[in-house]
Formats: C-alpha cells, sequence, structure tokens
C-alpha cells in the first residue's frame, strides 16, 4: 500500500512539474508574440513618425545608428585574439627579414 501511495505521490509530483514546464512553455511562448508584435507595431510607428521627424531629430537617429555601428565594431574586434607575445616575434622576424635582404643587396657580386 505504501509503495502504491509513494507511486501515486511521484506521478502527482511529475504531472504538477509538468503542468509548470507547460505554462512556463506558454508564457515564453506569449512573451515572444508579443516582442513580435510590438517590434512590428514600433515599425510602423517609426516609419510614420520619420515622415515627421524634424532635421535636427534625424540627426539624433543618426547618432543612434552610429552608437550601434560602433557597437557592432567593438563586438567584432574583441572576436580577434589578444596575442601581444605572437606580435612582437612577428615583428622580430619581419625586421631579421628586412636586414637580410638589404644586406644581400649590399652586396657588390
Amino acid at each position: 500500500k505504501q509503495q502504491d501511495k509513494q507511486k501515486q505521490q511521484d506521478k502527482q509530483k511529475q504531472q504538477d512539474k509538468q503542468k509548470q514546464q507547460d505554462k512556463q512553455n506558454q508564457q515564453d511562448k506569449q512573451q515572444q508574440q508579443d516582442k513580435q508584435q510590438a517590434r512590428a507595431d514600433g515599425d510602423k510607428n517609426k516609419k510614420q513618425s520619420q515622415r515627421q521627424i524634424a532635421p535636427t531629430q534625424r540627426a539624433a537617429g543618426s547618432r543612434d545608428e552610429q552608437d550601434k555601428k560602433d557597437k557592432r565594431q567593438m563586438r567584432a574586434l574583441r572576436m580577434v585574439p589578444d596575442d601581444p607575445g605572437e606580435l612582437l616575434r612577428r615583428k622580430f622576424l619581419y625586421q631579421y627579414n628586412q636586414r637580410q635582404h638589404k644586406n644581400r643587396s649590399d652586396r657588390p657580386w
């Protein structure tokens, strides 16, 4: 009897957990739909408001675009590995090769 009771409790817990997950998934889905709708509405409003924007406000919009562009560039730069030791090795190799080339061209024969 205790085993049956324990199994029923476990089953009930699983069902409750599944319900909570379903509810959370539904809420997440609704939030995504709301965001998409807000973006769509925002795009419509943006197009309408752009027609009415004064030149000074357009300049502010350009600054926002420039800020976004700068952020994208910084993100791209962060992806490049930072290895100062390798840069020095390559610099020294370059200088060495330059000196070798110069020495070869200085020889009269």
